[in-house]
This record gives structure tokens, sequence and C-alpha cells, in this order.
């Protein structure tokens, strides 16, 4: 889920996670480290920051599609 900074309050973290909280600052255009942590430790709770809007309009549309021959 993906909050603005007017929603954050919106954002409800499970009990069983409370205990376990990662923070990705940077998250980039793939978000490779909170993408480990959620793949690797189900009890993870991840809250990524990115402030780039290009990175941002990746993560949540996914990346452009690539060229071929490449």
């Amino acid at each position: 889920m993906i909050y603005d900074l007017d929603h954050i309050e919106d954002i409800l973290i499970p009990e069983n996670k409370r205990n376990n909280i990662c923070l990705d600052i940077g998250l980039g255009a793939s978000a490779p480290q909170s993408a480990h942590w959620l793949f690797n430790d189900p009890a993870v709770f991840v809250i990524g920051v990115e402030p780039n809007k290009d990175c941002l309009k990746s993560l949540i549309e996914g990346p452009p599609p690539r060229r071929k021959g490449r």
C-alpha cells in the first residue's frame, strides 16, 4: 500500500509485526532492500520512503517495457 504524507495517519501496523519494523529510505525504482526483507521474513513490516517522483512512479506502475535487443 502506498500512502502520501497527507494520509500517513491511515497506516495500520499489524500487532504481530510491531516488533519487527524496517525503514527503507530511498527505495529507488525497484526497492531491492525492501523486497529482500519482505521475501525473507514474513513477520516484517517495511516502511519505505522515496522522494523521487520518477522512482515512485516505477514502484507504482512497474518498470517501463524493455526495448527489443536489450
